[in-house]
């Protein structure tokens, strides 16, 4: 995965810390419907499988929280993370093809739980375009730069095969998209103030395949 940080006052931050601020922010949320009122940074890292070290550690880069010797209160950590998140404001995207894993991305329930919404689809094959995907209709591939200027979107989902993804994530570039997933099998370079998230999914099993050798010796 190509790896970016992201200045945030005088501060660089990595975007692993701001994936991790994602997870703190998901798990807030459940303690908050549970009925917590406060929590310590050890309850919390427990929680999340992190060391409590850590979790100040991402947290300082953005300012004070909680208070020493009380914890932290969950309704105003929650906020104060869903507004350093944008997590409250709609994140519309445009998805580049509509395969198997574009449909299922474009189905993915949870999508709007986290306030996210696939604005637009877009593909080049005849057969894809102007079927309806859960309500979206997937439109022509050769419109996909004119319709990310009008509705003014800023993050660009790529499912096409990796031949295509370079090309593609520059036209979005070119189009205004500032932040780009890739789950394309091929890494993405383009210009430097477009964030890249590289996902790839045979990567990532044979990662963890690896460790399921290791322990098996």
């Amino acid at each position: 995965m190509t790896s970016r940080r992201v200045l945030t006052g005088s501060k660089q931050v990595s975007l692993e810390v701001i994936k991790r601020l994602s997870s703190y922010l998901r798990d807030l949320k459940t303690l908050e419907n549970n009925g917590v009122t406060v929590v310590s940074s050890g309850s919390l890292a427990e929680l999340l499988g992190i060391s409590s070290v850590q979790f100040r550690k991402d947290l300082s880069y953005f300012g004070p929280f909680g208070k020493k010797g009380v914890g932290y209160n969950v309704c105003t950590l929650t906020a104060k993370l869903t507004e350093l998140l944008g997590a409250g404001d709609c994140m519309g995207f445009a998805l580049a093809g509509a395969g198997k894993l574009g449909s299922a991305i474009i189905q993915y329930s949870s999508l709007q739980r986290f306030n996210i919404k696939i604005m637009a689809a877009f593909d080049s094959d005849r057969r894809k375009i102007g079927k309806k995907i859960d309500g979206l209709v997937v439109a022509d591939a050769k419109d996909m730069e004119t319709t990310v200027r009008t509705m003014g979107l800023k993050i660009g989902v790529i499912c096409v095969p990796a031949k295509a993804a370079q090309q593609v994530a520059e036209r979005m570039a070119s189009a205004g998209i500032i932040a780009v997933l890739n789950f394309a099998p091929t890494e993405i370079k383009i210009l430097k103030k477009v964030h890249v998230s590289n996902v790839d999914i045979c990567v990532e099993i044979e990662a963890l395949s690896y460790f399921v050798r290791q322990s098996a010796t």
